[in-house]
């Protein structure tokens, strides 16, 4: 039987209805001015919602921050029937504390089987924060994950922070498709290579997609994710849109290169035939002034 899914645009419509029979959820928040205590209301409600198994719940563009997150996610975190999960928290004011928060709490819904996790454009970050790190640990709870997308370019991602979240990844064995967004961040070579040898531990993946450009990851890191895909023979791979800015810069310039080359070889060209036709011109005329004074 097809569960009839409930649509809410509007956060007093869905906090004002039967919460409890609630199965299958969208809600689309985005750009509605919520704050925290508008985020700390709404995972009130959702706290109530003890059927819900498919839940999306777009975020986009609000001020919810740290304080906001952790009241929204103490309610998801009671949702313990949930299995596909989509949760966009985009340009949201986010740093290392709420990310914490979201993975401690997120870790109690164990029957996820899908989750979609966006995060891009906040504030979390590098050395000696958790945020990223704790989204690491807090997937090897996910046992029965299948299904992983997260998105978390535009932060401060550095080597260390992948290479955690590597290692939560690679406790996800049942993983078979999985999409990893850390484009804009600022993960080396190290970092890649660490990534990469986590993500060789998910044996059961069939599907990935990495987007790493506008990191710091270099020729070495480029050669590492290479050999990973040759491998682990994965079916479907779409890496990776230019490992490193630095390929683009060096494309640019070739290009640039190119041009300049034809345009000299367009001058000499040119050059060439005016040459010629010069001295075919002064010959003729010679020839002309010659035969007119024997006329």
């Amino acid at each position: 039987m097809i569960q009839q899914k409930q649509n809410f645009y509007n956060l007093k419509k869905f906090l004002n209805s039967s919460l409890q029979s609630h199965k299958v959820l969208h809600i689309d928040l985005s750009g509605n001015q919520i704050d925290e205590i508008g985020a700390s209301n709404l995972g009130s409600a959702l706290a109530f919602c003890t059927n819900l198994s498919n839940l999306i719940l777009y975020l986009r563009g609000n001020q919810i921050g740290d304080k906001g997150l952790s009241g929204l996610c103490s309610g998801l975190a009671k949702c313990t029937n949930l299995s596909n999960l989509t949760l966009c928290l985009f340009i949201n004011e986010i740093g290392d504390k709420g990310a914490s928060g979201l993975c401690s709490d997120l870790a109690k819904c164990t029957s996820l089987s899908n989750l979609t996790l966006i995060l891009g454009k906040n504030q979390i970050s590098q050395i000696g924060k958790k945020g990223i790190s704790d989204l690491g640990y807090a997937l090897q709870n996910f046992t029965n994950l299948s299904n992983l997308a997260l998105n978390l370019q535009g932060n401060q991602i550095n080597d260390k922070s992948a290479s955690d979240l590597g290692s939560g990844l690679a406790n996800c064995t049942n993983i078979s498709n999985l999409t990893l967004d850390f484009r804009c961040n600022q993960i080396g070579d190290k970092g890649g290579s660490d990534l990469c040898s986590s993500l060789a531990k998910c044996t059961n993946l069939s599907n990935l997609t990495l987007y790493l450009s506008e990191n710091k990851i270099g020729a070495a890191g480029a050669s590492k994710f290479q050999l990973f895909m040759k491998l682990n023979f994965i079916y479907q791979l779409a890496v990776i849109s230019s490992f490193n800015s630095t390929y683009l810069i060096l494309f640019k310039q070739m290009i640039i290169f190119i041009f300049q080359i034809l345009f000299l070889l367009l001058v000499c060209l040119y050059d060439f035939v005016y040459q010629i036709f010069k001295t075919d011109y002064l010959f003729y005329l010679q020839r002309a002034k010659f035969h007119s004074k024997i006329q």
